[in-house]
């Protein structure tokens, strides 16, 4: 389907589709106004207008266009009066090899009892496109035929279809009936079914029988199955094996697994391998795979390979990535590069992000823009940031303003800050003791490296 359309023009053109001579055949529409109509036709289905969407998937049906026909057949299904029309537009696609035109065919046939006819239909459909067999259980079970899905599967799985047999063990899984599940997932395992392959694994790690979990990933990895190569990844990684780890990784992510890349730039990062990290990040951005590439510089950040992460923070946030341009600005300030911490962090979309506004401010005052730095520091204190109101005490304290000193702090521990609470109870000790001593302990529980100290200086 095509993306925004012009919807004066569309509209136009459905106003001419509607009118139809006598034969039922609408006269003067364009093929190449089709597609904007499915595509209106789907959003509107998708937003539950469905009596909305009708008009439209009827005039690109009658245009031919393949899709539009699956889809007007599909949403004459559940309207009164219209199966036999349904069945006509449906029929109509699966001729035309449409393989979702068959599954709606299938389900169709199903619910009005023409069980053998469905069968053949579907397993057809399913053969082509295993795929579509979750969509069609799926769609059952979003209609709450849990009984139907489960014996249209049944049916399927007796035959031979595989995937059918998969499905039919997660829905006994569903139905509690664990000897059902062991039986088809093994049926399944028979037929070179890397999926049942895997889920035996897992239930096989669940039982504690290590060996055989061993023995089915390394199976489903020969058939390339690439969560048996993440999952045997993660196992060698824990048993300290990184080399071992780091081939199953990589083995998965040539498939352009995500979570593979993940976890091997994760190990890059541990392994600080710079080098092959780069062109890894710069691939993930290309997909827009952005939360994945600033996670992964992260990992890398932590680490303390500071050049890699800048250069996958960068990648990100470039592209958009809010909570990139954060961590780039706050990476950019640990290295001391504060005019670069400024500009990452002083776009108007990352302004009210946690952390932007106590950064910049950081970044400000380390340029000396004290101004600057205070009125970010109390943009960040009014949104909520405790941090940012202790910073402001410290710098009333250093300009000896007293009073501006205590209404920060005394802001600040409101908000949690154990920095200002510590501050508060020195100050308060010989004025007012039960308090000092009640912000010195909240400050002790919340980790400050002191409080407990000062605790026994003060009172014993």
């Amino acid at each position: 389907m095509s993306g925004p359309v012009d919807l004066v023009v569309a509209r136009r053109w459905l106003a001419r589709a509607r009118t139809e001579p006598a034969d039922g055949e609408p006269e003067g529409i364009e093929c190449e106004r089709a597609e904007t109509a499915l595509t209106v036709g789907v959003h509107l289905t998708q937003q539950g207008r469905r009596d909305e969407a009708l008009p439209w998937l009827r005039a690109a049906a009658y245009t031919g266009h393949a899709e539009a026909v699956v889809w007007y057949g599909g949403a004459l299904v559940d309207r009164p009066g219209e199966f036999r029309a349904a069945e006509y537009w449906l029929r109509r696609a699966a001729n035309a090899d449409s393989e979702l035109g068959r599954v709606q065919l299938g389900r169709l046939l199903l619910f009005d009892g023409r069980q053998e006819e469905s069968d053949a239909v579907l397993a057809r459909a399913f053969a082509a496109d295993p795929s579509l067999a979750d969509q069609f259980v799926i769609d059952l079970l979003d209609r709450r035929a849990d009984d139907v899905a489960a014996d249209t599967m049944r049916r399927l799985a007796d035959v031979g279809v595989v995937r059918a047999m998969v499905l039919l063990a997660m829905l006994e899984q569903r139905r509690g009936r664990d000897a059902e599940v062991q039986r088809w997932l093994e049926r399944a395992h028979e037929l070179h079914e890397d999926e049942a392959t895997l889920i035996l694994a897992l239930r096989a790690e669940q039982r504690g029988d290590v060996a055989e979990q061993r023995r089915l990933l390394e199976q489903a990895a020969e058939g390339g199955h690439v969560g048996a190569l993440v999952k045997l990844g993660h196992d060698r990684y824990e048993a300290g094996d990184r080399a071992g780890a780091r081939a199953y990784f990589e083995r998965a992510a040539a498939e352009g697994d995500t979570s593979a890349l993940t976890a091997l730039l994760a190990l890059m990062g541990v392994e600080r391998d710079g080098k092959q990290a780069r062109p890894l990040l710069a691939s993930l951005a290309e997909r827009g795979e952005l939360t994945t590439v600033r996670k992964s510089a992260g990992a890398f950040a932590a680490n303390q390979d500071f050049d890699v992460a800048e250069y996958g923070y960068t990648l990100a946030a470039d592209q958009g990535d809010k909570e990139a341009a954060v961590a780039l600005g706050r990476l950019l300030l640990r290295r001391g590069d504060a005019d670069g911490a400024v500009r990452r962090l002083g776009g108007p979309a990352v302004a009210d992000l946690p952390d932007a506004g106590l950064l910049m401010g950081l970044a400000q005052e380390a340029r000396g823009d004290l101004h600057a730095a205070r009125t970010s520091y109390e943009r960040a204190a009014l949104a909520g940031d405790g941090r940012a109101a202790h910073n402001l005490g410290l710098m009333a304290f250093h300009h000896g303003d007293a009073a501006g000193t205590l209404r920060w702090y005394e802001r600040a521990a409101v908000l949690g800050d154990p920095k200002s609470m510590y501050n508060l109870g020195v100050l308060h000790a010989l004025l007012e003791p039960k308090r000092a001593q009640a912000l010195l302990e909240e400050a002790a529980r919340r980790g400050h490296p002191h409080a407990h100290q000062r605790l026994l200086e003060e009172f014993g």
